[in-house]
């Protein structure tokens, strides 16, 4: 946050396109809640860069129960394998659960091995 109480976050755009910016805060004594921004960057569209990963891992979404609006349902992820596995940004997995449209979502962190902490 600067001195005048934004919040600031450089990025470096790899190409020009049209994107979707969100951004995920609770206010005090409030709910979460997501703001988006649909923003166009000049300049030339160049081709995606190839994926780093080396390998593939399979995963298997399994949930505890039916899925029903406005009920709790633990899901559950197997992955494949977990050998060379190593945390992206300070976490062993990520989730992220968005609505149609993209409108909303949720973000969270699958508990980690050893120290790492559920967050």
């Amino acid at each position: 946050m600067n001195e005048q109480g934004a919040w600031v976050a450089p990025h470096t755009f790899a190409r020009g396109g049209r994107y979707r910016l969100y951004a995920d805060f609770t206010p005090p004594g409030s709910h979460q809640q997501v703001e988006f921004y649909d923003v166009t960057v000049q300049g030339p569209a160049r081709p995606s860069a190839p994926s780093r990963a080396t390998a593939a891992v399979p995963v298997t979404l399994e949930a505890g129960a039916k899925l029903r609006a406005g009920e709790d349902v633990e899901l559950g992820f197997k992955l494949g394998s977990t050998e060379g596995l190593q945390p992206y940004l300070g976490a062993w997995g990520h989730i992220a659960i968005a609505v149609e449209g993209l409108a909303g979502f949720i973000h969270g962190h699958f508990p980690g091995r050893g120290s790492m902490p559920y967050t």
